[in-house]
């Protein structure tokens, strides 16, 4: 924590909250393309 504190200290930004449905694109790359398929494939092999 203190390395990631010590490297953004160089920068000037602002953190800006935005909840849920506003943060549309970050949810977006924050996804798997795959887990949906991956998931899909536990459900269906037997036990």
């Amino acid at each position: 924590m203190a390395r990631w504190l010590s490297f953004f200290a160089e920068y000037n930004f602002t953190v800006e909250y935005k909840p849920g449905k506003q943060n549309a694109l970050a949810d977006a790359l924050s996804r798997r393309p795959d887990y949906e398929l991956a998931h899909l494939t536990y459900l269906e092999s037997p036990l």
